[in-house]
């Protein structure tokens, strides 16, 4: 297994926090990620099905969690997770309720 979390490109930088690279061509028994409240939106992408929660799925977009969860993957895959910068689009919040 292989993981890298590179350095957004400065033309994405201004809109992505941070990026998770996972690759695992060696799968033997389940690969399970665990998934926590970090307070932020996530983005997961993978080359194969990952299951949530009973669902299945190569694309998941998923907000603040309560409670902790898991991503199972059962064959060989790519993981991608983004992390978009929220702090700039709250800063650029106004109120209209005036």
């Amino acid at each position: 297994m292989k993981s890298i979390s590179p350095i957004p490109a400065k033309k994405i930088s201004e809109y992505v926090h941070g990026i998770l690279v996972i690759e695992n061509f060696n799968i033997v028994k389940p690969f399970v990620l665990p998934l926590y409240a970090n307070g932020s939106p996530t983005l997961l992408f993978q080359t194969v099905k990952g299951e949530i929660k009973g669902s299945s799925n190569h694309l998941t977009l998923f907000g603040q969690t309560v409670f902790p969860d898991t991503l199972t993957i059962k064959e060989n895959f790519t993981f991608k997770e983004i992390i978009p910068d929220m702090i700039r689009d709250y800063q650029n919040c106004t109120d209209n309720k005036k």
